[in-house]
């Protein structure tokens, strides 16, 4: 099992950017450190989240563009990603807006990866809102979620940051929730 670990402000900080987004999806970068092993809590695998990196939503200016007829293929390890052709059937972006999508502008992935890498940390997560919906993830966050990384999604209600939870996907490619340790809750 993987443990996040987390500070408050950091978690105030992801609620904070959903409230003000409102009914369009917040996202943005976690970074931090990953390792293997037990940590003495003997769990299996640690997430420390060191930075709370709030990206802006592209998707209505064009980063629906960057993502159509694309899906991820993953992180080659430098927290840059890399896409690959769209499923056959696979529906178009354009039915979506940022209500209910989200994209990064991959120039500032990359900057934000590269600025983790001088600190010795990595992008080891990314966040984003669910307005007036769970903190769960949808078919869409599935598709386009990559196994390295943790999901935090902050289910937002009538303006208001309600809940705050962590995924990842296992290796058959569905989401387990993950444990949080230190203060996880908005």
């Amino acid at each position: 099992m993987v443990t996040v670990y987390l500070e408050p402000w950091q978690v105030a900080l992801m609620g904070q950017a959903a409230e003000r987004s409102r009914d369009r999806e917040c996202c943005g970068l976690l970074l931090g450190t990953r390792w293997g092993g037990a940590d003495p809590s003997g769990d299996n695998r640690v997430v420390r989240v060191r930075a709370v990196e709030p990206m802006e939503n592209i998707w209505d200016q064009g980063g629906a563009a960057v993502l159509d007829g694309h899906q991820p293929v993953g992180d080659q390890g430098d927290g840059v990603l890399t896409f690959g052709d769209r499923s056959p059937g696979e529906s178009s972006s354009a039915a979506h807006g940022s209500a209910d999508r989200y994209a990064i502008d991959p120039a500032q992935m990359l900057a934000a990866a590269r600025a983790a890498r001088d600190r010795g940390w990595a992008i080891v997560g990314i966040y984003h809102s669910h307005p007036n919906g769970v903190a769960v993830p949808s078919e869409c966050d599935r598709q386009w979620a990559w196994e390295e990384y943790v999901y935090a999604i902050v289910a937002v209600t009538d303006g208001r940051a309600t809940d705050l939870k962590f995924w990842q996907l296992d290796e058959q490619r569905r989401f387990q929730p993950l444990m949080v340790k230190g203060d996880g809750a908005l």
